[in-house]
């Protein structure tokens, strides 16, 4: 089979070459898990015991946070929906999840053949001296 067709389907990196590529096959694979392990993250990082990672139809996914841990809210985190006793949040991490698994196939992909590209850029110089040692 040829290199196109490998990546017109994917899987043609490893898993642990690369972070971003190992992120989106996550929410491809396993979203369920993959926000669990967020939440898990993200409580640890901010010090918010309560902190949850969800998901509603209207919103996307968001993170909730009650107001009295407001102090303790990153830098990075938007602000998405007021609510009586907290505050929806989107983070960059969860930007990755509201496109959702099909959109996260997509960047897989796409992120994939930008690192096979990187690849084959810096071993193309080299490709006859490679043959030869078979």
């Amino acid at each position: 089979m040829s290199p196109n067709a490998l990546l017109r389907e994917g899987n043609v990196i490893a898993d642990g070459y690369d972070v971003e590529l190992d992120e989106l096959r996550a929410i491809q694979n396993n979203c369920g898990e993959f926000l669990l392990q967020l939440e898990l993250r993200e409580k640890k990082r901010t010090g918010i015991p309560n902190l949850k990672v969800e998901y509603n139809r209207i919103h996307g996914f968001y993170i909730e946070v009650a107001y009295a841990h407001s102090e303790k809210i990153p830098e990075d985190y938007c602000s998405r929906q007021t609510l009586k006793n907290a505050e929806r949040y989107i983070a960059p991490e969860l930007k990755l999840s509201r496109t959702g698994r099909l959109s996260a196939k997509d960047l897989a992909l796409a992120r994939e053949r930008l690192l096979y590209g990187a690849l084959q850029d810096t071993l193309m110089p080299h490709i006859s001296h490679l043959q030869q040692l078979h």
